[in-house]
């Protein structure tokens, strides 16, 4: 069954917007994901169908070129470690958190060691494309971000090694975390050359922005994947979650879930409308302000493009949702561990 359809009532009044370089990053990025042995080549053909050039293009409409590649490879990487834990891997809380310290070692420039791990040898190039010409500043917030990501992975661990699902508010924690939108949105000021001011960036304006725009990203995408995480028996999907918390129907917390997203879009277009008053409260520049809105503008394009991107891949297509009743062919590279 194709359980998408509530996605076609989330208002995201947003332009759709998509890079022109998309095609081109596609092909390189299947390449890229090959030669750094995150895919074998018989996984091409299914990979492919994910569509994560889209995502990239629209996530990021303004990027061609090296930027746009940068970009799509790190959307295979998320996904391809993201899978990695769609297994019993993913209920030991004590194993995540080890793979996560390790990851988490490449930021600080830590040494090669151990059995050759794909992941974290992409992970490295990622970084060090990501972090050059960036200010220390923007460095350190970025690796509090990758930081908060990795690390959250450990808490969805906990959370499906419990009796039963987590409660909403804890559940919106680690989704909040574990939707890694914090780092994509440090990324828009490195691929524009654009940095926000730290002050700014840590105002209550923008960090709010930024909560509410990462909370519809993680409820959009939750809406497009309770088949296929249905299907592969994990629960950790805000639908559940309602169903346990108030007793009511799958299609009633679907509901539930689509009134969530509107609250919180139209919670972030009136914290929009007062950016004119936050760049004068601050008295920034002229390049100040436009890597505030720069910002804001990514914060919208990630919340629709999520949404479009969710209704063309066939990672939540009825046939998506009949694969995922076993481990995607790429999600092996941890399987020792487990």
């Amino acid at each position: 069954m194709d359980t998408r359809g509530h996605l076609h009532e989330l208002d995201l009044p947003f332009p759709e917007r998509v890079s022109p370089d998309a095609d081109r990053a596609r092909r390189r990025s299947l390449g890229w994901m090959r030669d750094r042995a995150l895919l074998s080549e018989r996984d091409l053909a299914a990979y492919d169908v994910l569509r994560l050039d889209q995502l990239a293009a629209r996530a990021y409409p303004f990027a061609t070129g090296a930027s746009l590649d940068l970009m799509t490879d790190w959307m295979g990487w998320y996904f391809v470690f993201d899978d990695q834990f769609d297994s019993p891997l993913g209920r030991d809380p004590a194993r995540v958190a080890e793979i996560a310290a390790a990851t988490v070692e490449v930021m600080d420039g830590g040494p090669r060691s151990g059995p050759p791990d794909p992941l974290k040898d992409a992970f490295r190039e990622l970084w060090e494309r990501s972090v050059v010409g960036m200010s220390p500043g923007w460095r350190q917030r970025h690796r509090a971000s990758w930081t908060r990501f990795i690390g959250g992975y450990a808490g969805e661990a906990a959370d499906r090694d419990a009796p039963g699902p987590p409660a909403p508010a804890r559940y919106m924690a680690v989704r909040r975390a574990t939707i890694g939108t914090d780092s994509c949105f440090d990324l828009v000021e490195r691929l524009t050359g654009l940095e926000v001011p730290a002050e700014v960036r840590r105002s209550a304006r923008l960090t709010r922005m930024a909560d509410l725009s990462s909370e519809v990203v993680a409820l959009t995408n939750d809406l497009a994947s309770l088949g296929k995480e249905l299907a592969s028996g994990e629960f950790h999907n805000i639908v559940p979650v309602l169903q346990s918390a108030t007793g009511c129907t799958a299609e009633e917390a679907a509901a539930e879930a689509v009134r969530m997203v509107a609250v919180r879009v139209a919670e972030f277009r009136t914290l929009a409308a007062g950016i004119p008053e936050l760049c004068h409260e601050y008295r920034l520049t002229d390049e100040d302000e436009e890597a505030v809105r720069t910002l804001v503008r990514c914060m919208e394009d990630w919340m629709r493009a999520t949404r479009d991107w969710s209704l063309l891949t066939g990672r939540y297509s009825e046939a998506g949702v009949r694969e995922a009743e076993r481990p995607r062919p790429w999600a092996r590279i941890y399987r020792a561990l487990w």
